[in-house]
């Protein structure tokens, strides 16, 4: 068992920066487990709301989980070039719309695109910014 000595691990433990790290990425598993497990509960509910078949609302969780590892290339960019505190605070922003325009969406085509470009993104920039956090940002 390499890097142990009697039970016990050697070496550094990451500090502020690891910490900042598990806590996004605990928060991003929280947001994007939270939209899809609430489509999942909500599902006879929309179906009856949107006036569509149940399929197509299963379609929106997949899509929202299949967006999430490409919009997270492009927060890592985005973060790197403006910072990461302006692009979480938008982030932040967009969150907010995508509950608020969701609970407005009259087609189940307005929701997928809602929740697929507004709420996947925020959880997944969270992730991006979690693992490229340095030292000089945290």
């Amino acid at each position: 068992m390499s890097g142990a000595d009697s039970g016990r691990l050697v070496g550094p433990d990451g500090g502020r920066c690891g910490q900042v790290a598990v806590l996004t990425l605990w928060t991003k598993n929280l947001m994007e487990i939270g939209i899809t497990k609430g489509l999942g509960i909500m599902l006879p509910t929309l179906q009856q709301q949107l006036t569509t078949q149940m399929w197509i609302i299963g379609w929106i969780t997949s899509m929202i989980t299949a967006t999430s590892g490409f919009m997270a290339l492009f927060a890592a960019l985005l973060s790197r070039r403006f910072g990461t505190g302006y692009v979480l605070v938008t982030c932040g922003t967009m969150l907010s719309a995508a509950v608020i325009s969701g609970a407005f969406a009259e087609t189940a085509l307005q929701l997928a695109l809602v929740y697929s470009l507004l709420a996947d993104t925020y959880s997944q920039a969270r992730a991006g910014f979690a693992l490229l956090a340095g030292p000089e940002q945290a």
